[in-house]
């Protein structure tokens, strides 16, 4: 009965109804008309037959009218039976013989001929409107996706409609909102890539440039620089492609995140080991700056790719340890209730003005403290984060301390 929800259906059926009630009660006046005029017709005839006795036999009517007036018997049937024989008149006579019977059908057969040639055109006129209503929201909404197909995006129809139209125009409006947000992420994948490519040879023509450089020294000057010097551009040149190198693999694993390329691992497993080993591969900078590794090791547990984890909290712990002063602290804390797990990490550096606070995570962003620094590690550890279903916060005042707060929702 799911048809009945169709607001035109059930209003053309509503109308076919009325029509059926109004049909019979038109047949019911009809065939009470057609009653009246056969009695009619019969008490004229039985008239006229009692007009001619009378004028035979005057004594005979009396006999007569009960006969027409009241239930007859069956012996006068069957003797009215034979009489009429001998004239021809049987049962089976063709009613065109009888004229006064044959006027009244001849009435009545036309007059039902009229009304059901009437009452199929209007059935006819209720079902093709019904229809007629449809097919035109059919030939807008055929319409509507044609305007959809070429490439307009923003058309928005009706859908409170009931029944199976309005359900037509929900999934319309659904297909049009989402290839509208895959259109518009296309785009944005489109300039996400050009900025990124200009980003790459942005940040790859100092590294070139530097080796080039160096290249041509050692070509040109092949006989004039020492063998110190000659080291020393080595040397140089080592650097400018360890950094290109990290700069390239940073780049590539920033897009295929951004892409959602990258299927992470995640596991139900202990998240200490994860920040133990990122602790780890940075414990020579550690060792070099003297620094004081602080980390409560509470035992946490939490789904989570160890080794892009990692990457994350090492670009996050590099970047304290780039700003920390000989000496200072790393305090690596962990907490957690029913609602969330955190990783907060602080240490007593530089500090981060307020107005570059925002700032931090954008790509290729670098502050004036750090001038080796590309500005790319912690733009990478917030994708990371943020596809571990985390959010990465930081708090920091000038010349005191920077915490970055890591909220991971159970």
């Amino acid at each position: 009965m799911d048809y009945l929800k169709n607001l035109e259906l059930k209003f053309t059926l509503r109308l076919l109804v009325v029509l059926g009630i109004i049909s019979i009660v038109i047949n019911l006046m009809f065939i009470s008309i057609s009653f009246n005029n056969l009695k009619k017709n019969y008490i004229l005839t039985e008239g006229a037959i009692l007009s001619k006795i009378e004028a035979i036999s005057p004594e005979s009517v009396k006999d007569v009218v009960p006969v027409i007036t009241k239930e007859v018997s069956e012996e006068d049937v069957i003797r009215g039976e034979k009489i009429l024989k001998e004239y021809g008149f049987n049962t089976n006579l063709d009613v065109r013989f009888i004229p006064s019977y044959y006027k009244v059908m001849k009435n009545i057969s036309l007059s039902l001929v009229f009304i059901w040639i009437f009452l199929i055109s209007i059935t006819i006129s209720i079902v093709v409107w019904g229809f007629k209503k449809i097919y035109k929201k059919m030939r807008a909404l055929k319409k509507d996706i044609e305007d959809l197909l070429d490439g307009k995006v923003n058309i928005d129809i009706d859908e409170t409609l009931e029944g199976d139209i309005g359900k037509l125009s929900f999934t319309f409006n659904d297909i049009r909102k989402r290839l509208k947000s895959n259109i518009e992420s296309l785009n944005s994948e489109k300039v996400f890539l050009i900025n990124l490519l200009s980003d790459i040879s942005h940040q790859l023509k100092t590294p070139l440039s530097s080796l080039t450089l160096f290249n041509d020294i050692l070509i040109e000057r092949e006989e004039e620089i020492t063998i110190e010097e000659r080291s020393n551009f080595l040397n140089n040149s080592r650097i400018q492609l360890i950094k290109m190198d990290w700069l390239i693999k940073s780049l590539l694993k920033l897009a295929k995140i951004d892409a959602g390329a990258i299927i992470f691992n995640k596991k139900y497993q202990s998240l200490n080991k994860t920040i133990e080993k990122s602790i780890e591969v940075l414990y020579g900078k550690i060792i070099e700056k003297n620094i004081n590794m602080i980390f409560n090791e509470e035992s946490f547990y939490m789904n989570h790719d160890n080794e892009w984890l990692s990457e994350a909290f090492i670009n996050i712990i590099k970047n304290s340890i780039d700003h920390v002063e000989f000496g200072g602290y790393i305090k690596i804390s962990l907490e957690s209730n029913s609602i969330f797990k955190r990783v907060i990490i602080e240490d007593n550096g530089c500090g981060i003005e307020k107005e570059e606070v925002k700032k931090i995570f954008a790509r290729f962003y670098k502050n004036n403290k750090n001038k080796e620094s590309v500005g790319i590690g912690l733009s990478l550890s917030e994708s990371i984060i943020e596809s571990h279903g985390g959010i990465i916060e930081v708090e920091s005042v000038v010349n005191k301390y920077t915490k970055f707060i890591i909220t991971f929702l159970k």
